[in-house]
């Protein structure tokens, strides 16, 4: 059924990196979406006043928000497909975002309203009717939705789609709403004593609160600058690695501007020994596979480095002894320089967020040990943690 939909309404539907084509697919299932919540809020409405259930009027409401929730959605895809423009050069994917988090917002209010009616169930509990119909009708709810995660889980797949597999991630959380709903109607008929329609409301509605926040909680994210899926990273490295001239990859950075729409900067560390014109050769190879393979504008910096024997000894040496001192630390952009007979070390060091030492003794206890170890050099060194670097010398 998922293949059949995207072979008959989405054009040229391997192009997955082009705007048009992924507002296709974002249309596509928004469509969907609209289509089956509206359905599914409309027969659980009705079946839940005729029996008096506040947790199958609580499903309803929660489909009747994933239906706004798929509206504003393809607003928000609809104007992130525009092209950039003078005011806004990298383009309007962004607004996905933007809209999601208004969509959150109708979310914490929907739920908010239905944990009180559900603690008013509570309170003054009614007589429930649980009805074959009822039954059926929970049940269908439970095969649609598991369709609808299936079916949003392959777009998401397809297009790395954070939006779409949030819905995929959804829906699958209202299967087990909707199974938590049909078990409390059966528990109220069976034990009426007991308010468990207005116990289970409550429940999903919690539950309901709990999707909204994360879905602004990833939005968020994504706004402030996440860091690049792990996936994403090894990709691009094994990229840049691959070619004949890249001895090293570090100091990646990826920003997300949504829509498929991504950029970064790296330092790769090229052979010191490259001339400019053979240098900038390398590095524009870098950059045009990573656009075509990958669909990510990537900016290189590169890093001459020094291939000789004694100097990767030197290299090897100061990063196993960094190791010691810092567990995690990472030393890259390695240089070698004499004054006067006297080595000075340049380098990187990448460091662990979690390392809070002095920046200052770490270089001094690492020259103390190089000469322990019969290497007596200055160390000039520039720290990073993340984005930020400072430098010790």
């Amino acid at each position: 059924m998922t293949q059949w939909l995207i072979r008959t309404f989405v054009k040229n539907a391997e192009e997955t990196h082009r705007l048009d084509v992924r507002f296709s697919y974002s249309l596509l299932s928004g469509i969907v979406g609209i289509i089956c919540n509206i359905i599914l809020f409309a027969v659980k409405l009705v079946t839940g006043i005729t029996a008096g259930s506040a947790a199958v009027l609580s499903d309803a409401v929660n489909n009747l928000t994933d239906c706004i929730s798929c509206i504003l959605s393809l607003i928000g895809n609809k104007i992130a497909s525009r092209p950039a423009d003078n005011e806004h050069p990298f383009g309007h994917g962004r607004m996905e975002y933007v809209v999601s988090l208004a969509a959150a917002a109708l979310i914490f209010s929907a739920a908010y309203e239905l944990f009180l009616n559900g603690i008013r169930k509570i309170i003054h509990p009614s007589g429930l009717l649980f009805t074959p119909v009822m039954g059926i009708v929970l049940a269908a709810t439970i095969a649609v939705k598991f369709w609808m995660s299936r079916f949003n889980r392959t777009l998401g797949d397809k297009l790395d789609h954070p939006a779409m597999k949030a819905a995929a991630a959804d829906s699958m959380n209202d299967v087990l709403a909707t199974a938590m709903t049909l078990v409390s109607s059966i528990l109220a008929m069976l034990v009426p004593r007991i308010p468990f329609d207005g116990i289970m409301g409550a429940l999903v509605a919690v539950y309901i609160f709990y999707g909204g926040y994360q879905l602004m909680h990833e939005i968020i994210g994504k706004l402030l600058g996440d860091e690049p899926d792990d996936e994403l990273r090894r990709k691009i490295e094994k990229i840049l690695l691959q070619e004949p001239g890249v001895l090293g990859v570090h100091d990646l950075v990826i920003h997300d501007y949504g829509a498929g729409n991504r950029m970064g900067t790296v330092h790769a560390e090229v052979d010191g020994d490259l001339s400019l014109r053979q240098a900038h050769e390398v590095i524009d190879a870098c950059e045009y596979r990573v656009e075509q393979e990958l669909h990510v504008q990537l900016t290189i910096h590169p890093d001459p480095a020094a291939v000789d024997s004694l100097t990767m000894e030197r290299k090897n040496k100061a990063q196993e002894l960094l190791d010691e001192i810092v567990p995690g630390a990472a030393v890259h952009d390695f240089q070698v320089a004499e004054h006067d007979d006297n080595l000075v070390f340049r380098f990187d060091a990448a460091l662990p967020f979690d390392c809070d030492l002095n920046r200052d003794g770490i270089r001094r206890l690492l020259e103390e040990r190089l000469q322990a170890a019969g290497i007596k050099a200055h160390c000039e060194i520039t720290f990073e943690q993340g984005y930020f670097s400072e430098r010790s010398q």
